[in-house]
């Protein structure tokens, strides 16, 4: 060893000398040379193996990162000890070394995954080359897996918000369908009643019938809405605010009456269009609907209040301006700076996920718009929309 080739070539850097490295090489001299060579220059723990089937166990016992075979070995070669360890996970990486000779079998092993070669005799400068590059990939590799999976842990957990948007409105979609439902149970009884007398005549189920047709377009209506909801679309289109906020509210009213919250609505019904996603823009309404009921009943078991949430939506200035104002009691002043961050909530652990506010606000810039919180500690918090 030289001590000049080693200044040739960069130390590792912290994380890849924690890394787990294993030389396997049949003869001795070989893998205590490239251990060697490792410990000398930062890779401190690296391990040795004079088979196939010794370093198989060692592998299988605790994970590797960087596995350095010799290719020709008796009994399981590296070939095969390198597609033997990718059946224990893929989460590594591996070099080949090879004789000066036999650069065919170094270029099936490349085809077999391995990520690059020695030649032997390997010296100083080879080894922390190869060494420094292929761990570099297999760090640059995890990150890239990490961000995928982050990426859709996110989006599931985006939809899961818009599901969850749905789920807050269940009782409510069940109220609305049971009516009908109610309607045409006692049509049909009523029939049945007439019919048992003698008394049921054509022109009375005739006249019944346009009851029964309305009523059932009426489910069908709402089973589209909710699937429409339910569904992401990225298009822009021309929609008409006022119609997607009595949607919204049409979802949202049960549930406000139920927990005795008052509704106040001042919406031009002659809003000019804009540039949106219909469900999408329902979507945030009802997620600031939900909030705001959230943040009320959470006032109300401390305080004797009536609740109480006013919508308004009107054009001005060329924009339409959507305000949802509560009387929840409003945000902390260090939350109220945090509310529109991903995954950041003052609900409990396991209720909502931390996104309402997020996806709402990544929707309404979408439609170049803006979303803000006015926030007034100890009153409520009152969201304005505007939209060009």
């Amino acid at each position: 060893m030289n001590n000049k080739e080693c200044l040739k070539c960069p130390a590792p850097r912290a994380e890849s000398s924690a890394c787990q490295i294993i030389v396997v090489d049949d003869e001795a001299s070989q893998h205590l040379l490239l251990q060697g060579i490792l410990e000398e220059n930062g890779y401190c723990r690296t391990v040795t193996a004079s088979s196939g089937e010794e370093a198989l166990k060692i592998i299988a016992a605790d994970s590797v990162d960087l596995l350095i075979t010799d290719i020709s070995m008796p009994g399981m070669d590296g070939l095969s000890l390198i597609t033997e360890v990718r059946k224990l996970g893929d989460d590594f990486i591996a070099l080949v070394v090879t004789g000066a000779d036999d650069k065919d079998t170094a270029i099936a092993a490349l085809n077999a995954g391995a990520f690059g070669y020695m030649q032997k005799p390997v010296t100083v400068d080879d080894v922390l080359y190869h060494t420094r590059r292929a761990l570099e990939y297999l760090e640059m590799k995890r990150f890239v897996a990490m961000q995928e999976e982050a990426s859709m842990r996110q989006t599931m957990l985006a939809h899961g918000g818009r599901m969850a948007a749905l789920g807050e409105m269940a009782a409510a979609m069940a109220h609305e369908i049971n009516q009908p439902l109610n309607i045409m149970s006692i049509v049909v009884q009523g029939w049945e009643i007439l019919a048992d007398r003698g008394r049921l005549k054509m022109d009375k189920v005739l006249a019944d019938v346009g009851k029964l047709r309305s009523n059932i377009e009426r489910i069908s209506g709402l089973i589209d809405h909710v699937r429409c909801l339910g569904h992401q679309n990225r298009d822009l289109t021309e929609i008409y605010p006022s119609e997607v906020i009595c949607q919204a509210l049409d979802l949202c009213h049960v549930q406000l009456k139920k927990h005795n919250i008052d509704l106040l609505l001042e919406v031009d019904p002659d809003l000019p269009p804009i540039m949106g996603v219909a469900n999408e823009l329902e979507q945030v309404i009802i997620n600031l609907m939900v909030n705001a009921r959230y943040a009320i009943e959470e006032r109300a078991e401390h305080e004797d209040i009536r609740g109480r949430i006013e919508v308004r939506a009107a054009c001005i200035d060329k924009q339409i301006e959507i305000i949802i104002k509560d009387n929840g009691g409003g945000l902390p002043a260090a939350a109220a700076r945090k509310a529109f961050e991903p995954f950041f909530s003052t609900k409990p652990v396991g209720v909502g996920t931390g996104l309402g506010l997020s996806i709402s606000r990544e929707i309404i810039e979408k439609f170049k718009g803006t979303l803000t919180l006015c926030n007034q500690p100890g009153e409520g918090a009152e969201f304005e929309i505007r939209i060009p």
